[in-house]
């Protein structure tokens, strides 16, 4: 009690505290809405059905990182940066970013409308998704606003704005997807997903108008040139690794429907990952609110902020998954008899592994990001799509269960990779990953999901489990003192 205290006293934690509360308040708002939204379209579309939304869905999400070219962050960082020195350009980078991405969106926009029936036919298999594609088309673009209007807000730390879009963003999907996809199945759906995303930008835009008079900033749209050269020399390095991870995700998806039941098994991989969608909110939650403390130049470093940094993500989100692990049934019950239930509880299992491990290396990505070494993440990033295409090869035959396990083996095998390369070249402090109870901590983990995952008797499962929650909270425990406070 006496070590939580002295954590809480800590003004820093207070100020992730206070920002995680309501990044978190509102992500679970909108993401649980989302994630209910999702559940029920699930239920209202056929499995089949469900699988073409995700297509869909991931081929928004593709072209989204081309229309945003990492600008989101770049927003976040210049104004974390300059806002207490130079107001004037941080209006600018603001101005300029918005306007840039608007081009940018309705580019691509007018692309995916011209290209829509070759794109359904040739990498998508099904030419009925062509006017869904340019619906969804739409929606890139009013997604890809409502990210530079978020990441402004962040840099501003206006929390509660933040929240406020992430209540509009939860109520309107809900009411959108499953309206729209009762009625008009797949095209209702996204079209319903197009209206939300509309009503969302406009809220976002008329708190961050109110959000940049109270700092005394506003909108400026000139000397758009070199500002522009400004935003492209962050925002190109930070936008590389999902440049490389976008395409390598949707190539995967569209390699995937291309197989016998394609569109099934897509189907029930994207159910399932509704449940890590929530460990994900936990995980976006913790970093939008450590990010911009750290980016801050007079914060005063500690153990205990660096341990909260690198390690607070990946075991908060270890605590809200431990329903899913131990009650592995639980999924496939919400999802329905449609889901086949072993399926379902294996893909959420490597899910959930995923998000940890993703989740291990958030501390690391807001070091590339303070120290402007984007580049690396890139690299970091080209190995997971190796990683994640080999895989796939010798597991595709396995549908749904093989998509999952070459997503978890290029996570894991890439953090094993990469951790150890940016302690070497300095990136990252060594003392905050090596403890003797770092290994010994993963293996339980790595031990408790196995037994809940194989283990079908109820009774000797729960008894397994709570003797090895026993040792996990203990080494957790060791884990921390070693590295904050090695002397003890």
């Amino acid at each position: 009690m006496n070590r939580l205290r002295e954590l809480y006293r800590s003004v820093f934690v207070q100020q992730a505290v206070k920002g995680t509360l309501w990044l978190t308040l509102g992500s679970f708002l909108s993401k649980g809405l989302v994630v209910l939204a999702y559940l029920l379209l699930a239920h209202i579309l056929s499995v089949q059905e469900y699988g073409e939304y995700s297509m869909l869905k991931a081929t928004i999400d593709n072209f989204l990182i081309f229309a945003t070219m990492g600008v989101g962050i770049t927003v976040t960082k210049y104004i974390v940066e300059l806002k207490k020195t130079d107001s004037l350009l941080v209006s600018k980078i603001v101005g300029i970013s918005l306007m840039a991405v608007v081009l940018l969106s309705t580019l691509l926009f007018l692309i995916i409308t011209f290209f829509s029936e070759t794109l359904a036919t040739s990498f998508l298999s099904n030419q009925e998704l062509a006017t869904s594609l340019i619906i969804a088309g739409g929606v890139l673009v009013f997604v890809a606003i409502a990210t530079v209007l978020q990441g402004a807000l962040l840099g501003l730390q206006q929390y509660r704005s933040i929240f406020i879009v992430h209540c509009f963003q939860g109520v309107l999907l809900l009411a959108g997807l499953t309206i729209g996809g009762y009625f008009y199945g797949v095209l209702g759906a996204i079209l319903g997903n197009l209206i939300a995303t509309v009503c969302m930008a406009i809220v976002g835009l008329i708190l961050l108008k109110r959000g940049l008079q109270q700092e005394g900033l506003a909108l400026v749209f000139s000397d758009s040139r070199r500002t522009l050269h400004r935003i492209a020399k962050f925002a190109i390095p930070a936008s590389l690794a999902m440049l490389v991870g976008a395409p390598a995700i949707w190539l995967m998806n569209a390699q995937l429907v291309n197989t016998p039941n394609g569109y099934e098994q897509l189907g029930i991989y994207s159910a399932a990952l509704i449940f890590a969608l929530a460990l994900r909110t936990i995980n976006t939650a913790i970093g939008n609110a450590v990010l911009p403390l750290f980016l801050d130049v007079e914060l005063v470093v500690t153990k205990r902020k660096q341990f909260f940094n690198y390690h607070g993500a990946w075991l908060t989100c270890l605590a809200v998954s431990l329903p899913l692990l131990l009650f592995p049934e639980l999924g496939s019950w919400l999802l329905g008899s449609e889901y086949p239930e072993e399926v379902i509880e294996v893909v959420i299992a490597l899910s959930i592994v995923s998000t940890l491990s993703f989740s291990f290396k958030q501390g690391i990505s807001r070091d590339l990001i303070r120290q402007n070494k984007m580049w690396y993440s890139a690299f970091s990033m080209l190995l997971w799509a190796v990683i994640l295409f080999v895989v796939f090869y010798f597991v595709q035959h396995l549908g749904a269960i093989g998509f999952a396990i070459a997503f978890c083996s290029a996570y894991l095998l890439n953090t094993m990779i990469a951790v150890p390369f940016y302690i070497y070249k300095k990136i990252t402090p060594r003392q905050m990953f090596f403890s003797g109870w770092l290994f010994p901590l993963l293996l339980l983990i790595a031990i408790f999901i196995a037994v809940n995952l194989s283990v079908k008797l109820f009774f000797v499962r729960m008894v397994a489990s709570v003797f090895l929650l026993f040792l996990i909270s203990i080494a957790v425990k060791k884990f921390y003192n070693t590295l904050v406070h090695p002397k003890s």
